[in-house]
């Protein structure tokens, strides 16, 4: 998988779950990566994942799913396949916890139940079933079951060790530095100095050009290659123009028009 930036980090399991399943479930591995555009595009429309490195990661997304396109059928029907995969995860989530079975897969299964519905709100036009809860629920009980899995293993490694037995506690390391590094982030971060307005320079008025006869343009032939771009640009451009990304549809068009010869 490609290396996901800072900005766009959020839609790190999303992605994940869209690469787990490209070989296994294809229509459901596009129907996420819709959704994971979309909320590239929510973000970018608020102001974020602006940067030039969340731009290009986007841009491979795009090219991405243009592969894809065979698995891109009508948009209801993504819908209903997203949605009896995600309750099929969820069903096989509860049953586990329900029999008693508080492990970490139980967990990871709740975890991936609430991302599968929390996808299907890119759908909200196809899908008739409110899952706000089902989904609340699901990030609650993965949560939950895996404190009390960390719970159970303190418990153990306490005994354990009063037992002189050998503890291995790494994991419970790494975590730690990890959340103590967010923690120092969060309290000191990086300061960011605003970028010098430019002195304003006076233009002089133009000069009236003189008139020339208007001259037929020459004409123009696009390779195949350039062609095939230009209509990448267009999607990409399309996309934005929906979620009033200006940004995008700017660094695009201009990206388009390069293409061009002079």
């Amino acid at each position: 998988m490609e290396q996901i930036p800072q900005a766009l980090q959020s839609l790190r399991y999303i992605l994940e779950r869209h690469y787990e399943l490209k070989s296994i479930n294809p229509v459901v591995s596009y129907a996420l990566l819709v959704h994971a555009l979309d909320r590239a595009m929510v973000m970018r429309k608020q102001g974020q994942a602006t940067d030039p490195a969340s731009t290009a990661f986007l841009s491979k997304m795009m090219d991405l799913m243009e592969a894809m396109d065979e698995h891109a059928i009508a948009r209801a029907d993504q819908a209903k396949k997203l949605e009896s995969f995600a309750v099929s995860v969820f069903i096989n989530a509860d049953k586990a916890d329900k029999t008693g079975d508080v492990s970490k897969a139980t967990a990871a299964k709740f975890r991936a139940a609430a991302a599968f519905l929390e996808a299907l709100t890119s759908f909200k036009d196809s899908v008739d079933t409110d899952y706000s809860d089902k989904t609340r629920y699901a990030k609650f009980r993965a949560t939950a079951i895996a404190k009390q899995v960390a719970d159970d293993r303190t418990r153990a490694d306490i005994a354990a060790m009063e037992a002189g037995q050998p503890v291995d506690v790494s994991d419970e390391l790494a975590q730690l530095e990890a959340e103590l590094a967010n923690e120092a982030r969060a309290q000191h971060p990086i300061p960011t100095e605003p970028a010098p307005k430019p002195a304003p320079v006076a233009t002089p008025s133009p000069a009236r050009p003189a008139v020339s006869p208007v001259k037929s343009p020459k004409p123009v032939t696009l390779d195949a290659d350039t062609i095939k771009e230009l209509h990448r640009h267009i999607k990409i451009v399309n996309s934005a123009i929906e979620w009033k990304d200006v940004v995008g549809i700017r660094a695009h068009l201009e990206e388009a028009l390069a293409l061009l010869p002079q």
